[in-house]
């Protein structure tokens, strides 16, 4: 195959630097931690209205879950720039905090690395929330929307296709459907 040139050797050197790679690794912890944690006070506080919605359409467990999943690119998508502000934050500021930055400068790593992986990061958030906010959040909704509609029809249809004792009074879209009982005693 071919060679690398002295130029991609060099490039390949600077990605792989000792102080990239142990910045990336602490930011990329701190950063899926933080989304995490982020994503899971939002869902736990979305929980409880998206429950009552789901028992009021006659939902089932899946639905729920179905709902609560979809929801979560919007909250990325809302998050993320936090997220990787503090994830890059708190990792340089422990290794400069832990004397890290210091071994590297004296091992001649050259301190533009930093200033050059933050702009990395930002180009990385960048791109991921143009396609979180442009495609998958967008689609994520939609895909709600379909789901919640779904849900309805189905107990719409088993309550007219199987009334219980009692008359039951459904309004869809401007139009009335009503089951009730049959009066038959066999």
């Amino acid at each position: 195959g071919p060679r690398p040139t002295a130029t991609d050797m060099a490039i390949i050197q600077r990605l792989h630097s000792p102080m990239t790679r142990l910045l990336t690794q602490r930011a990329l912890r701190t950063i899926v931690a933080f989304l995490v944690l982020i994503e899971s006070i939002f869902i736990a506080d979305i929980f409880t209205s998206t429950l009552e919605q789901v028992l009021r359409e006659g939902g089932r467990a899946i639905d729920l879950l179905t709902i609560l999943l979809l929801k979560s690119p919007e909250i990325v998508d809302f998050a993320l720039p936090l997220v990787l502000f503090l994830g890059l934050y708190l990792a340089i500021t422990r290794a400069r905090d832990a004397n890290e930055l210091v071994i590297c400068a004296a091992a001649a790593e050259p301190w533009t690395r930093i200033p050059r992986l933050a702009m990395y990061f930002g180009g990385a958030g960048f791109a991921l929330s143009l396609l979180f906010s442009g495609l998958i959040t967008p689609l994520a909704s939609y895909a709600e929307r379909l789901s919640l509609y779904d849900m309805r029809a189905r107990t719409l249809i088993a309550e007219l296709s199987n009334p219980a004792d009692v008359r039951r009074v459904r309004e869809v879209n401007g139009r009335t459907f009503i089951a009730s009982p049959s009066d038959d005693p066999d």
